[in-house]
């Protein structure tokens, strides 16, 4: 039986790059970019100017011990697949990363509302870093689909997300500084509690149900009062009792912002996918608690394909990192605050710069399906500011009941159903980069068309792929 492979390619310059698969439990993050001349991130804000992006010191993880020279890879010569087969092998971009373990289902996880968990994107789990000089640059991104024989195939139906940031190495899913779905003891019994980190401004913290002292479950009789009658009265003497207190500041602004709302809408309009925030006190993204006591709905990860998430390391330090979402290229329709595009010109050519990015299958090679579904193949163009970069990738033809995607499939987007043809399956990413001239004001390109008017006809294109 051949093994399907995903291949993510990533190019900077003319150096390749491709890594083999560790069995590791947290985070490695694969520079494609190892050495950049200027600029700072604001997750490493001790990198400085022409130095390494990993740290064999440890040091950019708080002090603790020696990473290792694969903690975050700058180089290697080992491929996931024999380099007769590894299209990194023949090198040409800027950066080229071929895994041999993605999922089906990981990415598309990601697009759900409960989210998704980072190590079943792909099973090691790794990201794609990279960084982007001063002045910006155009950047072509693709995740395509490999045979063991480094023929195209389909099964994985690539996906893939751009972030701005990166992460701290050997992050994890839940940490304690972080956690993925908080919990506390209230009064003998374990309730949702508000997350430290991702949650929106000026929560209240005030729950639909509670626990009695008894063990019985109580609906909040604030949960539909206003936030002014809230104010008034005083939060309910049984939601003390339980153990449990209102944000008295967040109230405060409430009631005097938002008086006439109760908490029942202020949850619900305020905590939408995607968003960058997650409801870990009422769930209300994902229809909120089965079990008032029993978070039996929380959010399966922190991996959220389209919006800003967060993520702790796991060395035991107290420190988190955010990414930001730019861009994703996929199947499954982009949804919320994120999905807009928005663009920059240069020279006379607009740019996608932040947004859905769309689906730009290739159909090129081996395979040629209609309409692009469950292609082996899927690109995006950018023009990314200087920065560092962060690549998610792996698959979103199935969702899956097994942790590895062996079994229990069922098809989303053109995905098969079933069998050992779930199973990990072999990515490539490439990256290619080419600097570009900062783009002009809008004002300026509109002045240039009137002036081409008097002496021709002015033609625009516009790229998005």
């Amino acid at each position: 039986m051949n093994t399907t492979k995903v291949i993510l390619t990533l190019v900077v310059s003319s150096l390749s790059i491709a890594t083999s698969q560790q069995t590791l439990a947290h985070l490695r993050n694969i520079n494609l970019t190892p050495t950049y001349s200027s600029g700072t991130n604001y997750d490493y804000p001790t990198l400085g100017a022409g130095t390494l992006a990993y740290d064999p010191s440890g040091s950019l993880n708080n002090g603790y011990s020696a990473l290792g020279a694969n903690a975050i890879s700058a180089t290697t010569t080992s491929h996931a697949l024999p380099s007769a087969a590894d299209p990194c092998a023949s090198g040409g971009h800027t950066g080229c990363y071929t895994i041999n373990d993605a999922t089906r289902f990981g990415w598309y996880n990601g697009t759900q509302s409960n989210l998704g968990d980072t190590h079943i994107v792909t099973g090691t789990p790794d990201d794609a870093i990279f960084y982007i000089g001063a002045g910006g640059s155009i950047v072509n991104l693709a995740e395509t689909q490999y045979s063991n024989t480094g023929v195209k195939t389909t099964g994985l139906n690539p996906a893939f997300t751009v972030y701005s940031g990166i992460e701290y190495n050997l992050s994890h899913d839940g940490m304690a500084a972080d956690p993925l779905n908080p919990s506390a003891l209230a009064n003998g019994y374990f309730v949702t509690t508000v997350s430290p980190t991702d949650s929106a401004p000026n929560d209240p913290s005030i729950r639909s149900v509670y626990f009695d002292n008894v063990g019985n479950v109580i609906n909040n009789p604030d949960w539909n009062k206003t936030f002014t009658q809230i104010q008034a009265s005083g939060e309910d003497a049984g939601y003390v009792a339980s153990g449990q207190a209102y944000n008295a500041n967040a109230l405060t602004y409430l009631a005097t912002n938002f008086g006439n709302q109760t908490p029942a809408q202020w949850y619900s309009s305020t905590y939408v996918p995607h968003d960058g925030y997650r409801d870990t006190l009422n769930y209300t993204q994902i229809s909120g608690l089965f079990d008032p006591g029993t978070p039996n709905k929380p959010y399966l990860g922190q991996f959220d394909a389209f919006g800003n998430w967060t993520i702790a390391d796991s060395t035991g330090a107290t420190a988190v990192s955010g990414l930001q979402y730019v861009a994703s290229a996929s199947d499954t329709p982009c949804s919320g605050s994120n999905c807009t595009d928005s663009f920059s010109t240069l020279n006379g050519v607009q740019y996608l710069t932040h947004g859905a990015g769309g689906v730009s299958h290739t159909t090129t090679g081996s395979v040629a399906l209609a309409n692009g579904v469950n292609s082996a193949d899927e690109t995006l163009q950018l023009y990314l500011p200087q920065g560092w970069y962060t690549v998610w990738f792996g698959g979103e033809s199935g969702v899956c009941t097994s942790a590895n995607g062996s079994s229990g499939c069922t098809g989303v987007n053109g995905g098969l159903s079933s069998g050992a043809g779930a199973s990990r399956l072999n990515a490539t990413l490439t990256l290619d980069i080419t600097p570009a001239a900062v783009p002009l004001p809008a004002s300026v390109w509109l002045f240039g068309s009137a002036l081409a008017g008097f002496v021709g006809v002015y033609h625009r294109k516009k790229v998005i792929v």
